[in-house]
């Protein structure tokens, strides 16, 4: 498998951090961003090939940071995850083929 580069949308850094220590451990890379403006900063910089945003984010929520990556160039190819105080062991494992221990 080839590994995606994931880009993680979290206000909360320990979140965060956790998220992408997951993602890392599914042999992917991980880039850690905390709110939807930087997120589609980074997206239009650097595309990703995953976005895995909480839906409660300052300023812009997560819906409408999606919004405006799907406009980005590569924004229709990418595929995200709308996260919603889910718990962050679980939320983007099954979509990113980890296992679970």
């Amino acid at each position: 498998m080839t590994p995606l580069r994931v880009m993680i949308v979290h206000p909360d850094g320990p979140i965060g951090r956790r998220l992408a220590e997951l993602v890392a451990r599914a042999g992917h890379a991980p880039i850690i961003v905390p709110d939807g403006e930087r997120a589609i900063d980074r997206f239009v910089q650097e595309p990703v090939e995953v976005v895995v945003v909480e839906y409660f984010l300052p300023g812009r929520d997560g819906v409408t940071t999606v919004e405006s990556i799907r406009w980005a160039p590569k924004g229709r190819e990418v595929k995200v995850l709308l996260l919603a105080d889910a718990e962050p062991e679980v939320a983007p494992l099954a979509a990113l083929g980890a296992r679970i221990d």
